[in-house]
């Protein structure tokens, strides 16, 4: 009997299975860390008591022993509440050198003579202490021990010191905003502030909740980023609420009874956002063509199915960027199947690594042989920018993909698509194609037009736009928490359509064109990188998510673009 092949719905077993174990294991030693501390602490222990502590005095010392107790606390949360994976065991060694720096510190104030007499650091801590002393001096033990503390808070924090010192000055303007903002005056500076509706609202609790769950979900992923979370987190209230208009048909109460339970803080109050322009990007560095040689293959093209009793003449080349096509019109009375069947002899004579054959093109008289050129061109993302094609494009959303096989920008809006999936094998240019996509968003839209939300597995592509005003949340990196994040989206577009259809609209266009100028909806662009990893952490809720999205999402301005292998 063959064997049955894996299904997903056994990798969440293994998956459940691995978190229950991780749970118990937990819950035993946050039990010890408290047995522990008692006998610390207690005067009749208990025979296990009375042998823990003797054993913890001696070797950490009465001080230092509590750091065993703490640290068996800080690894059961790890294993309860936290994501056990490669980084628990860095944690690990991180909390080892914790603990090396926190009785060598005993020791140091303490100064024993020796090992023996230490009473607070144990003989752990001065023994760490008396080696180093007697190797760098009790001042070269002070360096060194700071030195080694800064690595291990590094460590045990999973992000840059540096970057921590730095967002210091941003966090104090921060809460120094939030505290006038509560004193009912406006905080002052560039900064774009994210509204919510009046707290007296009948759903503020529910839509606070939604609030506060899509900001932890982001939190962690930003570390000490101060870009957009902090004024997600604490929202002013705009002037332009997402209020649904007064309809002609609906009287008060039905207003209220459309209110959606819960809701993001996605309106905003005119900023002094100044668009990013083109100068921003490399200048476009014109290619010298080779005509000459584009035109002999033509010519050779012509001879070669001459040879084969083809009579046919080359019309149009159309020169693209990594493909060359000639619009080739055969003579009367000639089959199109023949020159299909030639398209290896058309390679062998044309020195091409693989031709295509469009037989016929659509819309036109001819057959198209495209011939890839010997050497790519780059396309530049101020080239396709400055192109007549996008230049021209008038639609909302739109962005550049990439040009086609004649040269021209290839050019679409996302309400159009209205989702897209970007495939493809590891190194065909997902991650460019995002990018692209990305800075097409950036370049045309503001803060008020649209908002993005980054989901980012990898941790390194999409990272760099943790900064920009668009975000409604610094980029996910964490599977379990982009789950969380997807949810909040669907609840956002059931809000979208309660809110619509207390206005009389059928899309948010309609709707916007209703509630101008009182302030209007921004489109959500939801950007997924890698959905492959993500199904593999947690496929069940990131994929009813992301079916929803995609049947019902169009109409509520809320676009899905995901790439994966």
């Amino acid at each position: 009997m063959p064997r049955a092949k894996s299904t997903p719905k056994g990798t969440a077993a293994d998956e459940t299975a691995a978190e229950r174990r991780f749970e118990i294991l937990g819950v035993v030693i946050l039990t010890l860390s408290i047995l522990i501390l008692l006998s610390l602490v207690l005067t009749d222990p208990g025979m296990f008591g009375i042998v823990a502590r003797e054993a913890l005095w001696s070797s950490f010392g009465k001080i230092g022993a509590f750091f065993i107790p703490a640290a068996l606390v800080y690894v059961g949360w790890q294993l309860l509440w936290g994501q056990p994976d490669r980084s628990l065991v860095r944690k690990m060694l991180a909390l080892l050198l914790t603990g090396l720096v926190f009785w060598a510190t005993i020791a140091f104030f303490e100064n024993p003579d020796s090992a023996t007499e230490a009473t607070n650091s144990g003989f752990v801590g001065s023994s760490l202490y008396l080696f180093s002393a007697s190797l760098l001096s009790r001042i070269g033990t002070a360096v060194a021990l700071f030195a080694a503390a800064l690595i291990a808070l590094i460590l045990l924090m999973d992000q840059s010191l540096v970057a921590l010192i730095g967002s210091l000055p941003q966090r104090v303007r921060n809460y120094a905003d939030k505290m006038a903002a509560e004193q009912g005056y406006s905080p002052s500076g560039p900064t774009l502030k994210i509204g919510q509706q009046p707290v007296n609202s009948a759903n503020s609790r529910d839509r606070n909740h939604i609030i506060r769950q899509l900001a932890e979900a982001g939190k962690e992923n930003a570390g000490a980023d101060s870009g957009p979370s902090s004024n997600w987190e604490n929202p002013q209230p705009p002037k332009s609420q997402l209020q649904p208009p007064k309809s002609r048909n609906t009287n008060k109460e039905n207003d209220r009874s459309a209110k959606p339970s819960q809701q993001l803080p996605l309106n905003m109050p005119p900023g002094r956002y100044a668009m990013p322009t083109l100068g921003l990007l490399d200048p476009t560095v014109m290619r010298p063509r080779k005509p000459g040689k584009v035109a002999a293959q033509a010519k050779q093209l012509e001879e070669t199915l001459a040879s084969f009793g083809i009579s046919a003449r080359v019309i149009e080349i159309h020169s693209g960027p990594a493909i060359t096509r000639y619009d080739i019109q055969p003579a009367a009375g000639v089959k199109v199947s023949k020159i299909v069947a030639l398209a290896d002899d058309l390679s062998l004579a044309l020195a091409a690594r693989g031709l295509r054959i469009e037989a016929p093109i659509p819309g036109k008289a001819a057959v198209g042989i495209e011939v890839p050129n010997n050497e790519i061109a780059i396309v530049t993302m101020r080239e396709a920018f400055e192109s007549p094609e996008f230049q021209n494009a008038t639609g909302r959303l739109k962005v550049v993909l990439g040009k086609d096989i004649a040269g021209a920008a290839v050019v679409t809006e996302l309400p159009k698509l209205p989702h897209l999936l970007v495939a493809g094998a590891t190194g065909s240019g997902k991650s460019v194609c995002i990018n692209t996509i990305l800075a097409s968003i950036l370049f045309t839209s503001t803060p008020e037009q649209v908002k993005l939300v980054l989901i980012d597995p990898k941790r390194v592509e999409l990272s760099t736009y943790n900064d920009i005003p668009h975000l409604l949340a610094p980029v996910v990196t964490e599977p379990k928490k982009a789950a969380a994040v997807l949810k909040c989206i669907v609840s956002e577009m059931e809000n979208r359509y309660k809110v619509f259809a207390a206005a009389g609209a059928r899309d948010i266009e309609r709707y916007n064109a209703i509630v101008a100028p009182e302030g209007i909806l921004p489109s959500i662009v939801v950007v997924i990188d890698e959905l492959a990893d993500l199904m593999m952490v947690a496929p069940a809720d990131v994929e009813d998510a992301i079916c929803r999205l995609a049947q019902m999402a169009r109409a509520t301005g809320i676009h899905l673009v995901i790439a994966t292998q």
